[in-house]
């Protein structure tokens, strides 16, 4: 019966430990992401605009400067085009 109650005891104090964790560390520790998580998404409503604006920019550049290449197999010779867009 003794060692009944000392395990008791001992699952006792190992529960009493991660509720005192669980109440401290952890949610210290959630605060602290809490505040990081809003941090960035404060950083991204001040980039969000500017950022969208140079994505557009590139990718406007980007298709008015490509080039194609096809090539067609024509019989027993190739025919190949340029396509500047």
């Amino acid at each position: 019966m003794d060692r009944i109650e000392t395990r008791l005891s001992d699952i006792d104090k190992k529960i009493d430990r991660l509720l005192y964790l669980c109440e401290t560390d952890i949610r210290e520790n959630c605060n602290k992401m809490g505040k990081h998580i809003s941090f960035i998404e404060s950083v991204y409503e001040q980039i969000k605009y500017p950022m969208t604006y140079i994505c557009s920019l590139i990718n406007r550049n980007k298709i008015h400067n490509q080039t194609t290449y096809t090539r067609d197999y024509v019989g027993d010779y190739v025919k190949e085009t340029i396509i500047n867009l």
